[in-house]
């Protein structure tokens, strides 16, 4: 379905910290994680998956890239309920973020 003004949209995103930062957050149930946003020693990737696929299926690269940046790996609407894709609403999703 296209994207309609107003519309409520759920989208899959994991939040992956930088590796430097991943110690402070282990059993740490009030980790700040909107703070860590703010840190200036990473840049934020925001990481659209490949048609096909999801982003569980780059967790080896998410390895790599976390040492460089901090990511959100989003899922695009309807991803799991077979939803058909429209340039439109992807584009509003990734911009609302």
């Amino acid at each position: 379905m296209p994207y309609q003004r107003g519309e409520n949209v759920t989208l899959g995103v994991w939040q992956i910290i930088p590796e430097e930062m991943r110690s402070d957050i282990v059993k740490n149930e009030e980790y700040n994680f909107d703070g860590a946003l703010a840190n200036d020693n990473y840049n934020l990737l925001i990481y659209l998956h490949g048609n096909g696929a999801d982003r569980a299926s780059s967790i080896e690269l998410f390895a790599i890239l976390r040492e460089f940046f901090h990511i959100f790996a989003v899922d695009y609407r309807g991803k799991f309920n077979h939803e058909k894709l429209y340039l439109m609403s992807m584009l509003a999703d990734f911009f609302r973020l």
